[in-house]
């Protein structure tokens, strides 16, 4: 007895077209083999499954996308958790393979070793509109061009450059396509004899073949296809292109895809904000839906690597990613009612960019925007930090600045004055006044009482007292040789006893104390000379009673911060010493802006209030994208390594003699920038500016080095901010999550006068 069953399986070649597939089930469960006629060099499996099995399109899933994975390999290697089900393109037949891996190769394929790979532009209607592209691609990517006009199409076609890597060609292509020549392919100068796919088992056995394309779906439930060691959803398809080559295309329905782009894109790992990621992943999505059959001529929509959007399939996924992936299901940006080209940037240094002044046409939500919080939203407020305390700048020897110090030593309990200014750091201290600060500072240490000497007023005494106040009988002078303290002091050793010297030797060593200008030490101490060099001991041990952390936000009057791994909240005192710090320098403030992760140093009093705090500045500003390790960045050149490099790209001037830029885009990138030779001057525009310099993005400034006679011997490249710079932020979106605003609120921030839509 024999059943029939039905299997609808949509197969999506070039054509997207529906097919419906019989074949019959015995009681014996076996399916019947594909036709002899058709496989006649093709080995029947070992054996053929009953349980074939095609994944069906899911419409809550959304439409079916094509990313190719491999282009233009010799051979490829797909493989399966089960037995995998394949069908070539020339027939209905599903072959179930009995095998883990299946080897594509080629057969009938040229041998000849000297293709080169051409971006061909089509579609030009006249020798006008051609002779305009030609014009500019020339000046954009100055590339050699070849214009012929095809008379069955009636058109004309330019061939832009010539690669022997495929690669740079399909760079190229990619380059072309954002400059808004959509009708670009890719093509192979040498001829190519007919070929054909043949599927190999691993054990060699011919499986399967096809003079178009072989389709590998999973047999069973649960199992996926893998190619180059990542494993995908959906199915994968091997195809014979137009330059006799394979490429491997994963066919997966959009909202799986996403899973594998949003990842890899904006990591969940270094950026663990849910909605920066839903930001992304509807800016992926958009993408992909405005730009589905790009490669069309290919067989593909779109590739899996930078050029388009980075896809690894399910290894790389990730369950906070999946999670934006799933809330926002369906969801793109629009305007005028059609999905944008949602292009998005890694770092945008502070600013995007107008997409006119790197691509070639100005779009009008590709408009450039700071990358900082221009309004608030419900939950994000501008965070200030402010004090009633009125702090004076303190001056010590020799105009040193103590305002910190003092500060510092006074949240810290030292018997201090409630009001202190210069007049009283210069004066000369009491010997009581001298004793009670060594008291209590080994107190705060922890260390027995120490036995003072009667004659802390003078240098001597006050060095002997601090090293037993501080470090007992552990001081670092135990580690200095006579000759080492007089090499330290130098002209000034002879001024102390041999009993001394090598303490007061060890502490200036520290840097705890300090000789005037002209190297000298006064016999008598001030009070800032004390209080410098106890506070400067406190120092070197870390400040211990001092705390440190990331300053997450602030609300009223509490600060939450992240200590370690936790975060926690502290209230602050209304008359807290407030300071901030620009590397180095410590500035007393009654006000401090805020814009979330700035490193925090504190110190709490006995009630559990911040009494002292300190807010050390971004190094990166205020920019949403601060957090981003390509916020800032430099290189450097030689002159003879800038015009190798230029060398490379095909800019060749001579010798470099200056770069100087001539136009600037609205976020003071460099729009065009003329390179001066000794034998000619070129100007590079947009994008080609670089990638001739190999730099992360075009927007930087140049510091020269220069020989005692006068030339230029190297080249400083300082710049913000990595990738294109053209719409979405994605580290600038971390960032506006971080404070508090929504994934939509996000987009519109970057992409000017959408709507989100709902488009499935």
């Amino acid at each position: 007895m024999k059943t029939l069953t039905k299997i609808c399986i949509l197969v999506l070649l070039i054509e997207s077209s529906g097919l419906c597939i019989d074949f019959e089930i015995s009681a014996r469960k076996y399916v019947r083999p594909p036709s002899q006629d058709f496989f006649e060099t093709v080995k029947r499996p070992r054996r053929i499954y009953n349980q074939l099995s095609a994944e069906q399109l899911d419409p809550q899933k959304g439409p079916e996308i094509r990313i190719a994975l491999a282009i233009d390999a010799s051979s490829a290697t797909v493989t399966s958790t089960q037995p995998m089900i394949a069908y070539a393109a020339e027939t209905t037949n599903l072959v179930g393979l009995d095998t883990l891996q299946a080897t594509v190769k080629l057969e009938g394929e040229s041998k000849r070793s000297t293709a080169t790979y051409r971006v061909q532009v089509s579609g030009l209607r006249s020798r006008k509109e051609a002779e305009a592209a030609a014009k500019n691609i020339l000046q954009q990517f100055d590339e050699k061009i070849e214009k012929n006009y095809d008379d069955k199409q009636a058109v004309y076609k330019l061939k832009v450059g010539e690669y022997r890597s495929q690669r740079d060609a399909q760079i190229m292509l990619v380059r072309l396509k954002d400059a808004g020549y959509k009708a670009a392919s890719l093509v192979r100068s040498d001829s190519m004899s007919s070929v054909s796919a043949i599927v190999f088992s691993s054990q060699g056995e011919r499986l399967l073949s096809s003079q178009k394309s072989i389709t590998f779906v999973p047999g069973s439930p649960g199992a996926v296809l893998q190619f180059s060691a990542k494993a995908y959803r959906g199915k994968i398809q091997v195809v014979i292109n137009q330059r006799g080559r394979l490429n491997v295309i994963n066919f997966v329905q959009m909202e799986d895809y996403l899973r594998g782009v949003v990842p890899n894109e904006l990591s969940p790992k270094a950026f663990p904000e849910l909605e920066a990621l839903k930001a992304q992943a509807v800016a992926a999505r958009t993408y992909a839906i405005h730009n589905r059959g790009q490669f069309a001529s290919e067989g593909y929509d779109l590739l899996s690597t930078a050029l388009s959007q980075v896809y690894a399939g399910i290894d790389s996924e990730h369950p906070l990613s999946n999670k934006a992936v799933e809330e926002t299901e369906g969801i793109v940006a629009t305007y005028g009612s059609e999905p944008i080209n949602a292009l998005y940037t890694s770092t945008c240094g502070g600013h995007t960019e107008s997409s006119e002044n790197v691509f070639t046409k100005a779009v009008p939500y590709l408009v450039g925007v700071p990358c900082v919080v221009q309004r608030r939203s419900r939950r994000a407020t501008e965070n200030t930090l402010q004090t009633k305390r009125e702090m004076k700048v303190l001056l010590g020897d020799y105009g040193r600045p103590m305002t910190r110090e003092a500060a510092i030593l006074a949240v810290l309990g030292l018997p201090l004055p409630e009001s202190i200014d210069d007049e009283y750091l210069r004066q000369h201290p009491t010997q009581r006044e001298v004793a009670r600060w060594l008291i209590h500072i080994s107190k705060l240490l922890h260390r027995k009482s120490p036995e003072l000497p009667d004659n802390l007023v003078l240098l001597a005494g006050f060095a002997e007292g601090l090293e037993q106040a501080v470090y007992g009988s552990e001081s670092p002078s135990r580690l200095l040789t006579d000759a080492d303290a007089e090499y330290i002091l130098g002209s000034e050793a002879g001024k102390f006893s041999p009993s001394t010297r090598k303490t007061i030797a060890a502490l200036t060593s520290e840097g705890i104390l300090t000789a005037a200008p002209d190297g000298s030490f006064k016999d008598r101490i001030s009070r800032a000379t004390a209080l410098s060099a106890i506070f400067q001991s406190l120092a070197r041990l870390n400040l211990p009673m001092l705390q440190t952390g990331s300053l997450r936000s602030i609300e009223a009057n509490r600060l939450r911060l992240k200590l370690a791994d936790k975060e926690t909240d502290v209230e602050l005192g209304h008359r807290l010493y407030l300071f901030r710090v620009i590397k180095e320098s410590y500035l007393p403030a009654s006000l401090v802006r805020i814009v979330g992760g700035e490193k925090v140093v504190f110190h709490k009093d006995d009630s559990g209030q911040i009494d002292y705090l300190e807010v050390h500045l971004n190094a990166n500003g205020a920019a949403n994208d601060r957090f981003s390790i390509y916020s800032r960045w430099q290189m450097r050149y030689t002159a003879q390594e800038l015009r190798a490099k230029l060398l490379e790209e095909k800019v060749n001037v001579g010798e470099i003699i200056d770069l100087v830029p001539v136009r600037y885009g609205v976020s003071n990138r460099i729009v065009e920038l003329r390179v001066i030779g000794s034998q000619k001057e070129q100007t590079l525009s947009k994008l080609r500016i670089r990638s001739a310099l190999g730099l992360r993005e075009n927007l930087f400034i140049i510091e020269r080095e220069y020989s005692q006679t006068g030339q230029i011997v190297a080249y400083h490249f300082i710049g913000r901010g990595w990738g294109h710079g053209v719409g979405l932020c994605q580290v600038g979106a971390y960032g506006l999550a971080r404070k508090g605003f929504s994934y939509e609120e996000i987009l519109k921030s970057y992409y000017s006068g959408i709507q989100l839509s709902k488009v499935y």
